[in-house]
C-alpha cells in the first residue's frame, strides 16, 4: 500500500502541480455551472 502511495505521488509531482491545476478545473467547472444558472434563471425571468 505505502509503495502504490509512493508511485502514484511520483506520477503527480512529474505531471506538473496538480494543486494548480485541480484548482483550475474547479473554477472552470464552477464558472460553468455559474453561466448556466444565470442562463436558467435568465428564461425565468
Amino acid at each position: 500500500m505505502r509503495g502504490n502511495f509512493h508511485v502514484r505521488l511520483g506520477k503527480r509531482s512529474v505531471q506538473g502541480q496538480p494543486a494548480d491545476r485541480l484548482s483550475f478545473n474547479v473554477v472552470s467547472v464552477g464558472l460553468k455551472v455559474f453561466s448556466f444558472l444565470l442562463s436558467f434563471l435568465k428564461e425565468k425571468v
